[in-house]
Order: C-alpha cells, then structure tokens, then sequence
C-alpha cells in the first residue's frame, strides 16, 4: 500500500471510528456515523480528542458474552458524558437501547445519551430515562456540554438492575 492511501486510511479510521475492510460500499450506518463526526466537529466545536470512536458495551447473560457496538461517546477531560448511537429510522424506537447501553458501558453510567439517524437526533437522561433535548439546533456545543458535565451525576447502575439492561441491551441488538 503506497504512504498517502495508508495516511489516508488512518484519516478515515480516525474520523469514522471503523477500520478499513476492502470491501467497498460503506453501510448505512457508517455513513451516518461519519455524518455526525463531521457535524460535531464542524458545527458543534468538539475536537477529534474529545470523541471516542468504535467502542462497545461488554456483558454477559446467562453464560454468554456479548458485546454491542457504540458509536461516539463524547468526553469532557477523562469522564464520558454523552453516548451516541447511530442507526437508521426512527430514533425512538431505540430509546431502550440506547439507555441500557449507557447504563451498562462502564463503572458509571454514562449521564447522557442520543440516538439518530443523522438528521433527527433526541438526547436523554440516562438516569431518568427521559428526552431532554431534541433536533441538532438544541444538540449542546462543546462548550455548552462542558458546563453541563459539571451538574451530572456519574452513578454506577445498581446491580439489582444490572440483568434487566443487559437483557434489554441484547433483545434490542437481536432485533436491529
């Protein structure tokens, strides 16, 4: 592979989160992802340092390991604020997910979390479950997230709740 289509595969790996894979035509769904890292880079004023690109919800239920793609998740210095999954369709019929994978990310609950499909997108509290913010002119510019992820709270999900989630997280994963 010649110097510049390896530096410029990094750039794409940078930017989209994914790897390469010779295999042509990009899903709906990376180019959706790539839509939103752009707008959150140009629009928005978050910097490539801010997003963290390809990681995963990893569970277990029942015996089995699973692991359940997320999209960006947005970090504000080292706490992550807000997850951002990407699909096509309806962003609330997602809603489930999203929270169960914001629930069961890390040692805390990530505090937000939006689901879209590039042009709508709805931003909810994970904690209560419910929208607060919706359409990307409402989406909060980096500054405005960075005041924000002061009054959050970064609560681990009780273990009491954890089968639920990840029941949800895998039924809804199954589904889409």
């Amino acid at each position: 592979m010649k110097r510049t289509e390896a530096m410029n595969e990094e750039k794409n790996s940078a930017t989209t989160g994914a790897h390469s894979e010779n295999s042509g035509a990009k899903s709906e769904r990376q180019v959706i992802r790539e839509k939103v890292i752009n707008r959150l880079l140009s629009e928005k004023g978050y910097s490539l340092e801010d997003l963290e690109l390809g990681s995963a919800v990893k569970v277990e239920l029942d015996g089995t390991s699973y692991v359940s793609p997320v999209d960006i998740i947005i970090k504000i210095g080292e706490k992550r604020v807000l997850m951002i999954k990407c699909a096509p369709g309806s962003v609330v019929t997602r809603e489930n997910q999203l929270l169960a994978a914001a629930r069961l990310f890390g040692e805390y609950q990530i505090p937000l979390a939006c689901q879209t499909n590039g042009e709508e997108i709805e931003v909810l509290d994970v904690l209560k479950g419910k929208v607060i913010l919706e359409g990307w002119e409402k989406f909060p510019a980096r500054r405005e997230l960075e005041r924000m992820a002061q009054s959050l709270r970064y609560e681990p999900l009780p273990e009491k709740h954890r089968i639920r989630e990840t029941r949800i997280l895998r039924l809804y994963d199954e589904l889409t």
